[in-house]
């Protein structure tokens, strides 16, 4: 039976009873002829049955469809030619998530049975640990990742779909698998994805996770090559922390100072302006910390602080406290409140310094 329209083949389908329509699937998904025949449709075969599922519109249909799938995850073994099929199928777990499919995506990939297999440019390992990662990620699925595949001699072709799924974690687990990829950034397709990678990843984890281990990764990407660390602290400094709405956190100005201060930088004037203007109450001791940590980077990196400059005529202390930077690192304060901050905060870089 033949169908000019996709709508008119659909029905038929939903017509099937559930293992006809398992066997349906299996050999359409194999390119073998198959009855109902499927109007032609310009796209690659997992997409028309995720076309078919969306455009059902029935909930039993769709949830026969997932079932088949699983079923046929479950029966799946490795075997000469199979490798369009398996992409397939893996293709529908990612888009379509069965969950009966769980259980066997993980002794699938636990198995190593499909290690090295690739369909068109796609590795399968790839595609099976990013249909992994699509479901909860627990303990086991986490070691798993973190401690064999990124042993592995082929580690490369799969390690940035490892850091994908680990950044769904929703936890540390993702920043402290960066150096493990810090020895294939010279190939810069792959940092250049990685880098794309981190940036979801700082807005999906959050800053405060990452401030937590960041000693700790810098200190393991200087251990294994200090061009490791430059290359990802600069990540950080030009790419990631550039956001100027968030120089009002004072949690976030501190990691800034943090960073900049690894690499013996000073932080920019244009960005320490906007943190000046961004903080209201001048008179904490948050904002007296932030004073003496520019202080001691500039001291370090130029052998000199800053030089506090107070206008000689007599200011009310009404005035709104507001104090600006300069150029060479002159500060100037406009009342005696903020002169107060600027002295308490070079009282602060002595005596941490």
């Amino acid at each position: 039976m033949k169908f000019k329209k996709l709508r008119d083949f659909i029905k038929e389908l939903i017509s099937m009873d559930s293992e006809k329509f398992v066997d349906w699937l299996d050999n359409y998904l194999k390119g073998i002829e198959c009855i109902p025949k499927c109007p032609p449709l310009s796209m690659e075969r997992h997409l028309v049955v995720e076309k078919i599922y969306l455009d059902s519109n029935n909930s039993i249909f769709q949830k026969t469809i997932k079932k088949s799938i699983s079923k046929l995850l479950e029966s799946f073994e490795p075997v000469p030619n199979s490798e369009e099929y398996l992409f397939y199928l893996l293709s529908l777990v990612i888009s379509l998530r069965p969950y009966q499919a769980k259980a066997r995506l993980r002794r699938l990939l636990f198995s190593e049975s499909i290690e090295g297999l690739h369909f068109e440019v796609f590795n399968l390992n790839t595609v099976l640990i990013i249909a992994n990662c699509k479901y909860d990620i627990d303990p086991q699925l986490k070691e798993f990742i973190t401690k064999e595949l990124a042993t592995r001699n082929t580690f490369q072709d799969y390690a940035l779909a490892c850091y994908k799924g680990l950044i769904y974690t929703y936890d540390e687990s993702a920043y402290l698998f960066i150096p493990k990829l810090a020895k294939f950034w010279s190939d810069k397709t792959f940092y250049s994805n990685f880098s794309t990678l981190f940036k979801l990843s700082f807005n999906k984890i959050g800053l405060s996770n990452l401030q937590h281990v960041y000693p700790n990764v810098i200190n393991e990407l200087k251990s294994l090559n200090p061009k490791f660390f430059y290359k990802f602290n600069n990540l950080l400094i030009n790419e990631i922390l550039i956001d100027n709405n968030r120089l009002k956190d004072q949690q976030y100005i501190k990691f800034l100072f943090n960073v900049y201060n690894e690499q013996n930088l000073t932080i920019p004037k244009i960005i320490f302006k906007e943190i000046l203007k961004n903080i209201k109450n001048l008179n904490t001791k948050e904002m007296i910390k932030i004073l003496g940590e520019y202080r001691k980077a500039r001291m370090a990196k130029k052998g000199f602080g800053f030089t506090i400059y107070f206008p000689t005529r007599e200011i009310s202390r009404d005035t709104n406290p507001q104090i600006t930077i300069e150029d060479h690192g002159i500060i100037k304060a406009n009342s005696t409140e903020s002169l107060e901050l600027l002295e308490n905060a070079r009282n602060y870089s002595q005596r941490t310094h």
